[in-house]
């Protein structure tokens, strides 16, 4: 409701505002607004992508960040219409003075059309921003069981005119090989399913262009296309049919096949708890009618993914409501399949997660099932992602004869207490984020007197890292006298840039998520579940950098491991530091947080 009084009332003002300005100015100002939103939609993907780049993740500037859609239209179509009016205006100082009704009802419909193309701009650079998916009362698509469904329109639909117009010329006048039209077939829904995300679209709207944190590695295809019904009665893990509609509640074709794209996300597609959260709404495909050159949006049906963090096992789930699959246990590298219903006739050129899309190169897929009971079995046994999945107990069995565990390691400790023992007190935290007596994110400094030996009430401790159901807290110490030293000769031996990481038994990686240093003048301390340290060269920009000649430095990296994981090597990138004999780490007992 008041988006739609909004809308109306900008183009109205800014309609009445032309009239009274004449024909003649008024047309000159629709022919630089509409100028200006072709140059804001061509400048739009590049200059977005720029910003999410660019522009850092936390802190103050996030907003930038997680907004850069927006921005990134908006901002260019207001400095090109003003430089576009500056222009026209020294070009043509004087205005042409008509009289009567004509001058009105020129001004008029040019004041109407300036209006619509601004607004239809400004609400599609709102609505790609981190927003509610109810935002100002305005919720065009929901959830149903069937899948995404449009519900409402403006009343005043200025989204769906751009889209229209600007869709048209980029076909058109302003024809690009990489048009709008292309990949935006449906312009204000592709921005309307984008913020639909977890919790009322509060969670990650936003993905980096960079291939370690999206990559498309191959698809899949199911059936022959000539009974999607077949494949939608049921499947390994739901015996019941599978209804599926398009956008506009319309059923998808029964001359469809299901098409599955695998995926694999890195750290920087995670939550600030350090999970991958994903809704039908934020993964796009585009495909394209091989014959017409017509491309239509898809959204996926159903996702394969793991089961649990402990091994590598698999199972497909349904987009049937308000669904959010998410990533688990507390591997650094998340690997998904999404499935679509595609019509015959149509292939998939495009895939976008989060708005950053991958051009899909390969045009036949790398796997073909007859029937959705080939495709479970492929799921089950590990071969449709590539993962060979690991009997964990047996492993165990085989390294542990005994019945005994190994839990304790010399240099590794396995808690979320927070590293040497340190106790924060409430009030002092900094820039910490806090729930209680955890710690869910941030980056502080303090001075040692502070945080160590210190006697605090419980109700004033902040003594804890936060966990999840599934991960646990692994705190591995690197300083000189540890076995696993970054002083070490392997160590010395590796680029800055490659990460820290623990690999457990099944192969899964997981990049530490934090550290704690400490000399005899500061302490750091850095916890951030969804956004994982990279390389010792993100240690030496944090002022950490250790040395032979200072036996008072400590540095202890924190890693967030799945529960019931055994941990077998830590590495820097491919370089072995540590192997744990004995049967590994086995990371058994659950830990607990606010």
């Amino acid at each position: 409701m008041i988006l739609n009084l909004l809308v109306i009332a900008l183009v109205g003002g800014m309609s009445y505002a032309w009239v009274t300005r004449g024909f003649f100015n008024a047309l000159m100002h629709m022919v630089c607004v509409l100028i200006a939103g072709a140059v804001a939609f061509a400048f739009w993907e590049p200059v977005s992508m720029l910003i999410i780049d660019k522009a850092p993740s936390t802190g103050f500037l996030k907003f930038v960040y997680f907004n850069a859609w927006g921005i990134g239209l908006m901002f260019p179509f207001a400095i090109a219409l003003v430089l576009l009016r500056t222009a026209m205006d020294k070009i043509v100082p004087a205005n042409i003075n008509l009289t009567g009704p004509a001058d009105y009802a020129g001004a008029g419909i040019c004041g109407v059309i300036s209006a619509t193309v601004a607004t239809g701009i400004i609400v599609i650079g709102l609505g790609s921003m981190r927003v509610p998916s109810k935002f100002l009362g305005y919720e065009p698509i929901e959830y149903s069981r069937e899948g995404l469904r449009r519900q409402a329109s403006l009343w005043a639909p200025v989204d769906k005119v751009v889209g229209v117009i600007y869709g048209n010329m980029s076909n058109g006048s302003l024809y690009t090989g990489d048009s709008l039209n292309k990949w935006y077939p449906d312009l204000p829904g592709s921005r309307d399913t984008g913020r639909m995300s977890f919790k009322d679209g509060r969670t990650r709207n936003v993905l980096k262009s960079d291939e370690a944190d999206f990559k498309l590695q191959s698809w899949y295809k199911v059936g022959d296309g000539s009974g999607l019904r077949q494949l939608l009665v049921k499947d390994s893990w739901d015996d019941t049919p599978q209804n599926v509609v398009d956008l506009n509640g319309d059923p998808v074709p029964p001359s469809s096949y299901l098409a599955g794209f695998i995926v694999e996300l890195g750290p920087a597609a995670s939550e600030k708890k350090g999970k991958v959260s994903l809704g039908s709404g934020q993964v796009r495909l585009v495909t394209q009618n091989t014959l017409t050159g017509e491309t239509i949006d898809m959204y996926p049906i159903a996702v394969v993914s793991q089961i649990d963090g402990a091994n590598k096992g698999m199972a497909r789930w349904r987009y049937d409501g308000k669904v959010h699959i998410w990533s688990a246990g507390g591997a650094t590298r998340t690997k998904m399949a999404f499935e679509f219903a595609i019509p015959n006739g149509y292939e998939p050129i495009g895939l976008s997660i989060k708005n950053t899309r991958r051009i899909i190169r390969q045009p036949t897929p790398g796997s073909e099932f007859a029937t959705t009971a080939d495709r479970d079995a492929a799921i089950e046994s590990g071969d449709l992602m590539g993962i060979k999945g690991v009997d964990l107990n047996q492993l165990r069995n085989e390294q542990n004869a005994d019945g005994d565990t190994q839990t304790e390691i010399d240099g590794v400790d396995v808690s979320n207490s927070l590293p040497d023992r340190i106790v924060i007190q409430k009030g002092q935290q900094g820039s910490l984020e806090v729930s209680g007596s955890t710690i869910v994110d941030g980056q502080a400094s303090f001075l040692p007197e502070t945080i160590k030996n210190r006697f605090i009430d419980g109700g004033l401790r902040i003594d804890k890292l936060q966990v999840t159901d599934d991960t646990v807290i692994v705190q591995i110490d690197v300083s000189l006298n540890s076995k696993q030293s970054f002083l070490g000769r392997a160590a010395q031996s590796v680029q800055g840039v490659v990460p820290p990481m623990l690999v457990d038994a099944n192969g899964q990686q997981y990049e530490a998520v934090g550290f704690y240093y400490s000399d005899s003048e500061i302490c750091r301390l850095r916890f951030t579940p969804g956004r994982t340290i990279r390389g010792l060269s993100e240690l030496q920009s944090s002022s950490i950098q250790l040395t032979r000649s200072d036996p008072n430095q400590k540095l202890i990296l924190i890693f967030r491991p799945s529960l019931g994981a055994t941990i077998t090597e830590f590495r820097l990138g491919s370089t072995v530091l540590r192997t744990f004999d004995g049967g590994g780490l086995h990371l058994d007992r659950a830990q607990k947080s606010d």
